[in-house]
C-alpha cells in the first residue's frame, strides 16, 4: 500500500510540474523521420534548457531501421530577432534502436542545432545534427555516425 501511495504522489507531482512547463510536439525529417517531443525545464541566463525525446525510422543507409533517442539540451544563446526567438543549443543524449531487421544498436550522441520560434503562431522551426558513437551487437567497436543534418517542425503548447 505504501508503494502505491508513493507512486500516486509522484505521478501527481509529475503532472503538476509538466502542466506548468512549455512543451512542443512535432516531426524531425531529413535522413529519416522521427516524432519529436520537447519539454522545457526552465530558463538559464541564455534561455530555456529542455529534454527532447524522439522515436522514428532511419532511412539513409542500406540498412533501414528504427531508433529512440533522449537528449538533454542546453541553450547556449537565445535572441529575439525578426519577429521571433532564435536559439542555439547543444546537449548530450542516448540512442537505442534496431537496424537490418535483427541488429541492435546503442550509443552516445551530442546534438547541436538552431531553432526559430515564431511569435505570431506557436510554431518552432529548427535544424540540427547529432554526431554519435554507436555500438552494435555484431561488433564490439564504436563507430562514429550521424553527421547528416535534419530539419524539425514542432507545435508549441
Amino acid at each position: 500500500m505504501k508503494k502505491i501511495a508513493i507512486i500516486a504522489v509522484m505521478l501527481l507531482l509529475a503532472a503538476f510540474v509538466s502542466g506548468a512547463q512549455p512543451r512542443s510536439f512535432g516531426l524531425r525529417f531529413g535522413a529519416g523521420l522521427e516524432i519529436s517531443y520537447q519539454h522545457n525545464l526552465g530558463s538559464s541566463l541564455q534561455g530555456p534548457n529542455f529534454f527532447e525525446f524522439d522515436a522514428g525510422v532511419m532511412g539513409y543507409t542500406n540498412y533501414p531501421g528504427y531508433r529512440l533517442s533522449a537528449i538533454y539540451d542546453f541553450t547556449l544563446l537565445s535572441r529575439y530577432f525578426l519577429g521571433g526567438d532564435w536559439s542555439l543549443f547543444i546537449g548530450p543524449g542516448l540512442t537505442l534502436g534496431m537496424y537490418d531487421k535483427s541488429k541492435f544498436m546503442g550509443g552516445l550522441l551530442m546534438q547541436l542545432g538552431i531553432s526559430y520560434d515564431l511569435e505570431a503562431i506557436p510554431l518552432s522551426i529548427g535544424i540540427d545534427t547529432r554526431p554519435c558513437f554507436i555500438m552494435t551487437n555484431d561488433s564490439a567497436n564504436l563507430s562514429f555516425k550521424e553527421l547528416i543534418p535534419m530539419a524539425s517542425l514542432r507545435w508549441k503548447f
